[in-house]
């Protein structure tokens, strides 16, 4: 199954969270100002690194703010 979703071009959703991270990372500018997540519990690590990636731009931490609201 993984062979034939490669052979068309098909990424799994982890791939592309992870993708996704590695461009945020080598950005030259912040994608986003501020990014919100609700039902943060639901989140997959690959989820959570692409997060964690948003403020990683240029190669460089820009701290990531982490909070719990409710």
């Amino acid at each position: 199954m993984k062979v034939a979703q490669k052979s068309v071009g098909l990424v799994t959703e982890a791939e592309m969270f992870t993708h996704l991270a590695e461009k945020f990372t080598s950005s030259n500018r912040p994608v986003f100002d501020y990014a919100i997540v609700d039902e943060a519990q639901d989140i997959s690590i690959s989820q959570l690194r692409c997060i964690a990636a948003l403020g990683n731009y240029s190669g460089q931490d820009h701290s990531c703010r982490f909070g719990a609201a409710g």
